[in-house]
């Protein structure tokens, strides 16, 4: 549960080289999982809740700020010590509120329903980009299904746990963004699933099958 929201970007540090990917990934999506991330730990303070979730927002911190790097880096903008400069002047801001303020729930829940409310925007910046250019061509498609399959585990595991609403609020509408990431890909960019799934899987049928009749003969 801990690593499962980072897993669909694995395929971002697996292919760090490839430029076309980093372009038609949305670099606000890693800005709103910063804030949000930043925000649930002030809510800790306040109001813990399951260590594992903490830990989990100690990962994708560390994540996003690593995407951030490699796509500065890639595509030659000079944003990322103005991001960490950034982010480590919110965090200490966040983190010396929330403790101040750890006694008095009103501005607990405030911290709480923030952080839930701006993890509900993570797709909005890809699906926003994909509607402006028309094209969903590029992000890897395991990325989505990654954030599908996460997204759904991650509201049944809140559901289960029984953990503050806030997160299973976040889950379900996340759910519902990517739907509409899913339906902008067969709208807008259809033959991904050719060049993605079919023509690979395709190809490891082959290979599978050529090796087969090597081994048999």
């Amino acid at each position: 549960m801990i690593v499962m929201p980072i897993l669909p970007y694995t395929q971002f540090f697996i292919s760090h080289n490839n430029q076309q990917q980093f372009k038609s990934f949305s670099i606000g999506t890693c800005y709103i999982l910063l804030i949000s991330n930043v925000l649930r730990i002030g809510f800790y303070i306040g109001e813990p809740f399951e260590i594992s979730l903490l830990i989990q927002s100690i990962f994708i911190i560390i994540t996003m700020l690593i995407l951030i790097f490699l796509s500065s880096k890639l595509l030659h903008n000079l944003i990322y010590s103005k991001v960490i400069t950034t982010f480590l002047l919110f965090t200490t801001i966040v983190i010396f509120i929330s403790f101040v303020t750890r006694k008095i729930n009103l501005i607990v829940q405030c911290i709480g329903g923030l952080s839930t409310t701006i993890e509900i925007l993570l797709a909005f910046p890809q699906i926003l980009k994909n509607y402006k250019t028309k094209n969903a061509e590029g992000l890897p498609l395991s990325t989505i299904g990654g954030w599908i399959i996460g997204d759904f585990f991650k509201t049944i595991y809140f559901i289960e746990l029984n953990v503050p609403l806030q997160f299973v609020c976040c889950g379900v509408f996340q759910l519902i963004c990517d739907g509409i990431l899913v339906s902008q890909i067969l709208v807008y960019s259809p033959f991904i699933f050719e060049k993605q799934c079919f023509i690979p899987l395709k190809q490891l049928f082959s290979l599978f099958l050529s090796q087969f009749f090597m081994l048999w003969n």
